[in-house]
């Protein structure tokens, strides 16, 4: 599924998606048909969603820093914290991980206050995984 296919699936003007920058428009474009077949399964339902994608700052300058296996586990480790702070939140409706892209991860929230609270919830971690903190 492309763009094309989106825009017309979802009734939206051509070119709709043309602010997605060139180099992460095929992943875009895949997340939100993966959302689509989820909402076809029943999985997700139809309505409004609110996606995060939540990236590793400076990964590539501390990769340089820290080397390739140190540097996996970093990123490794900062995706664990964003998906693992969704089992520890209480339910505001509904929250799902739809995946990791490199050193970043892809999630979807139905209300706002569950993005607000997984925010909340992973913020204070983030710090260890900054390459601004010193470390």
């Amino acid at each position: 599924m492309d763009a094309k296919d989106i825009e017309q699936l979802l009734g939206l003007r051509r070119g709709a998606f043309d602010h997605i920058p060139e180099y992460c428009r095929n992943e875009a474009m895949q997340a939100m048909a993966s959302v689509l077949k989820m909402e076809e399964k029943r999985v997700f339902r139809s309505g409004l969603y609110h996606i995060v994608f939540s990236d590793l700052c400076n990964a590539t300058e501390a990769s340089v820093k820290l080397g390739l296996d140190l540097n996996k586990q970093r990123v490794e480790s900062f995706i664990t914290v964003c998906v693992g702070s969704l089992a520890v939140l209480r339910p505001v409706n509904y929250a799902q991980v739809i995946k990791p892209v490199g050193d970043a991860v892809l999630l979807i929230f139905s209300m706002f206050a569950g993005v607000y609270n997984w925010w909340s919830r992973t913020q204070g971690q983030m710090q260890f995984f900054s390459s601004d903190n010193g470390g």
